[in-house]
């Protein structure tokens, strides 16, 4: 037997021999055969508190073990050392280590595990900060600043960091998982008899709702020395789901085949009412919403009273609420059906059969998922409500990156996008309307993923990726990591911000460098990190290669500057004065295009906006904010912004870095038209502040306001674009145009065969124009199945009009005798009395139809012009709109710009 005679406390000048009422904590491990590493555990525990004079009441928690393990401990330690507990719950280790704290004698009270993975000699720096009263509980972490981990495989750590990054939305700190901690014991007892699985102090800190002070101590983590791991595939799984019961959600097996049963059973109602509506003489689109009705009324029923069976009580009041929300999961499972089976089908090109089976699954998935969590979630105590608002923002987040995921390559390309796509055929350092870095985030993706939809939009994924990034990052900085959570689910589905990452236009990079930006002003201006504001030149500079408008950030830094005392003494540094440098120098391609083409875009983003007649847009403005914002949140956002602590930095930079930008808009809209997507950016300063008004109680005297507000807009978010997205034009008129993503590959299709019979019949080859600013062209040129539309399609300044860069992609001089084939979607297009002026013959107009999934969504007209020819009045066709400009700066534009194409 081991003797501890030896084992003193200095009490002053004397030694103390151990004796039970002094012991310093309690320690309890949990053990299952591990004879092998027992006893040298208890060895290194006790020495390493009598190095720092800590007296340690250590108890074994068996959980029955057969190898000898209670034999060894009992036969080498005296039991006023060491006390075997023989716990074997049912409710496994957690019981198991409940049981052993019953049992006690310390306020305070530190588990650790039994294979050495834990380092003994950590043991006291666990402690200390517990019982000085600095934190209620202390963990060991693997993944904070300067822990480490060794001697694990690859899987055992793949494994590990899976169950993290899953239980951190529960908790917000880094290593949730850890079994290697102190706590004090009333708070651990306080679990009661609902604990189970292996991770104890996950339910500890999933159950305070945020009310504990928690501090995490680096060690260093090790593979067990002696024996065999417990932790497998089957304890993993364990894991889940105690993840997802403290989330609320009620996961069985039992109800998921109960529910899957019920989803059948469903479908058949479906389709027989389907069926007998239209037999009847309904219409397609009446008998197709009321079978769904039905089915979701029936599946409702069975779901309530025999898959989760745990409704609080019967009747309407109770369950009409429910219901709602049981109908609006089966609603978003239907858009994310429809987005999948578009993404296989018309993206990928599977099978019809394949790509809806893959919809069916992912449209299941979504509901059982939503039933369990927020239509029937468990009726314990286990989740509380901190943990519920994160697991909704959690659940909103990835649907909506789900969303993304697959809409990007299932649907057609909006005009913008494809027009962008033509920038990225012809890589230039600057354009005429935008700077070049969309043309070249194109370039990239479909280099990489050829000239399809999900080449296009790559490069926009990846970015909103950075732009969440650094939204987190800029709200865990202000107000913790919980924040940071509903930030990026902020991000992911406000409406303007889900366009921002899933569209290819200049706002994609734009977005991700405002972001970026704004991190690093927080940490220049608020933080005072000298380094930060190379990040700041870096990021403008990037912007400034996306949308001039990026440079609003430097009067609200301004701003920032002249309102903050204590950082103020940034203006007689050079590091701010470098970040300018910097961003220009990024900049340089474009102000080098700008200086050889007559300032061309300096002057049609800049000067031509803010030159042109008077036209008084801010109710435009306050439209388009709303759109953005969604109206609940558009309306509410002067509430939330209210000064609450005028002297907080952290308010000071939200003012700052949304209202001055925003001013300028609201100063343009006195006297111009302002466009949808030009504040969207701006309200990135505003989210931390929002989030954190949702995540952190106490924050905001309006955080109930807050958090229904954002529910709703999220709701209001995913129903639209994922209504947009999912349609792909079922139920549009013939009459309307495609200015949405409806039906422009089939349109283009339509075209082709058009040319291929001009072509035929009159034996030779036919220009196509597209008498529109530049949606009819840009799409033909990148949906025209020949490949080779580059060449052969031109816009309607062949007639005088303005279509931006097609005027020097496709000039007059190359078209001058040719044929051509007039497109438009307005009759009064082809019918304008100057045409006949530009061509020797024009032929009579007709119209064809553009069918979808054999459906009518579109309808175009079209004329032939024969041997267009230009007109003198117009300089052939030649001169640009740009002519407003002073003709003394921008005499021959023109010219140069056509010698650049």
């Amino acid at each position: 037997m081991i003797r501890c005679t030896g084992f003193f406390r200095n009490d002053g000048q004397n030694r103390v021999p151990l004796m039970p009422n002094r012991f310093d904590f309690s320690l309890i491990i949990p053990t299952l055969n591990e004879r092998d590493n027992i006893e040298s555990l208890l060895a290194a525990v006790i020495e390493a508190c009598r190095v720092r004079l800590l007296l340690p009441e250590i108890l074994v928690a068996d959980g029955g073990s057969s190898d000898g393990t209670v034999e060894t401990v009992s036969a080498r330690f005296p039991t006023e050392v060491v006390r075997v507990i023989r716990a074997a719950s049912p409710r496994g280790l957690a019981g198991d280590v409940l049981a052993a704290a019953e049992a006690a004698n310390c306020e305070v009270v530190a588990v650790m595990d039994a294979d050495f993975s834990h380092p003994p000699e950590a043991l006291p720096d666990l402690l200390a900060p517990v019982l000085a009263g600095q934190c209620d509980i202390a963990l060991g972490s693997r993944y904070c600043r300067n822990a480490r981990v060794s001697d694990w495989p690859w899987m055992r750590r793949l494994i590990s960091r899976l169950g993290t990054w899953i239980a951190l939305p529960l908790v917000g700190i880094n290593d949730p998982l850890s079994g290697f901690f102190a706590v004090r014991r009333d708070t651990l007892l306080r679990l009661g008899g609902q604990v189970r699985g292996f991770k104890l102090a996950l339910e500890v800190l999933a159950r305070s709702d945020d009310c504990l002070r928690v501090r995490e101590i680096p060690i260093h983590f090790r593979d067990r020395r002696a024996g065999r791991s417990k932790l497998g595939w089957r304890e993993s799984l364990r894991t889940l789901g105690q993840v997802m019961e403290l989330a609320g959600g009620s996961v069985r097996r039992a109800s998921a085949v109960r529910f899957a049963l019920v989803g059948l059973l469903g479908v058949g109602v479906d389709l027989a009412v389907f069926r007998g509506m239209a037999a009847a003489g309904y219409g397609i689109d009446v008998a197709y919403l009321a079978g769904f009705l039905v089915a979701t009324v029936c599946n409702y029923l069975l779901n309530s009273r025999w898959s989760f069976r745990n409704l609080p009580g019967r009747g309407w009041r109770v369950e009409l609420p429910v219901y709602s929300r049981y109908l609006l999961s089966c609603v978003f499972a239907l858009i994310m059906r429809e987005a999948v089976f578009n993404a296989f089908a018309d993206g990928a090109g599977w099978g019809m059969t394949v790509a809806g089976l893959a919809g069916i699954a992912a449209g299941a998935g979504v509901n059982y998922i939503g039933a369990a969590f927020f239509v029937f979630p468990q009726p314990s105590q286990r989740s509380v409500p901190a943990i519920r608002w994160r697991s909704l923002a959690l659940a909103f987040l990835l649907y909506s990156v789900a969303l993304r995921l697959f809409t990007a390559g299932g649907i057609d390309l909006i005009p913008e996008e494809a027009y962008y796509w033509n920038y990225a055929q012809r890589l230039a350092p600057g354009y005429l309307d935008h700077p070049p870095m969309v043309a070249w985030m194109i370039a990239v993706g479909t280099a990489l993923l050829g000239d399809t939809e999900i080449g296009v939009r790559a490069g926009v994924l990846v970015l909103w990726v950075v732009a969440g990034g650094f939204a987190f990052a800029l709200t865990r900085q202000q107000y913790g990591r919980n924040a940071g959570i509903f930030a990026l689910m902020l991000v992911a589905t406000l409406p303007g911000f889900f366009g921002f990452g899933l569209l290819a236009t200049p706002d994609a990079p734009v977005f991700a460098a405002w972001s970026g930006a704004l991190y690093f002003l927080y940490r220049a201006l608020v933080e005072q990190r000298e380094r930060a504001w190379y990040g700041v030149g870096l990021f403008v500079g990037l912007g400034m290669l996306s949308k001039y408008t990026i440079v609003l950030l430097g009067p609200a830094a301004l701003a920032y500057l002249l309102l903050a005392r204590d950082a103020r003494f940034w203006l007689r540094r050079p590091q701010p004065y470098l970040a300018v440098l910097l961003a220009l120098a990024l900049f340089s391609p474009v102000i080098y295009w700008n200086a050889t083409h007559d300032w061309a875009s300096f002057w049609f983003q800049g000067a031509r906006r803010w030159s042109g007649s008077v036209e008084f847009g801010a109710d435009e403005l306050a439209l388009h904010i709303m759109i953005l914002l969604t109206p609940m949140l558009a309306l509410v956002t002067p509430v939330l912004l209210w000064p609450q602590a005028r002297s907080d930095a952290r308010h000071r930079f939200a003012y700052c870095f949304t209202l001055v930008p925003l001013a300028v808009f609201v100063l343009y809209s006195m006297q111009g038209e302002p466009k949808l997507n030009w504040t969207g950016p701006l309200w990135l300063a505003f989210v931390p502040w929002l989030a954190a008004g949702i995540a952190c109680p106490g924050f905001h005297r309006f955080q109930d306001l807050a958090r229904g507000v954002w529910q709703a807009a999220a709701v209001c978010s995913l129903l639209l674009w994922g209504g947009l997205v999912s349609t792909s034009g079922a139920a549009w008129s013939p009459d309307r145009d495609l200015s949405l993503p409806v039906a422009w590959e089939e349109f283009a299709a339509s075209v082709a065969d058009l040319e291929d019979t001009w072509a035929t019949d009159a034996h030779g080859p036919v220009r196509l124009v597209g008498m529109d600013k530049y949606f009819i062209s840009s799409e033909l040129a990148f949906y025209d199945p020949h490949h080779d539309s580059l060449s052969e399609v031109t816009g309607q300044h062949l007639f005088g009009a303005d279509s931006l860069m097609w005027r020097w992609w496709a000039p007059c001089a190359a078209v001058r005798g040719r044929d051509l084939l007039l497109i438009a979607f307005e009759w009064d297009e082809l019918v304008k009395d100057d045409l006949t002026s530009y061509v020797a013959e024009l032929g009579p107009i007709r119209s064809r139809e553009v069918r979808k999934n054999g459906r009518i969504v579109a309808r175009y007209f079209y004329r032939l012009g024969h041997g267009y020819r230009g007109h003198a009045a117009h300089g052939a066709g030649d001169t640009a709109p740009l002519a407003r400009a002073p003709i003394t700066m921008f005499r021959d534009i023109s010219s140069h710009l056509e010698g650049a194409g």
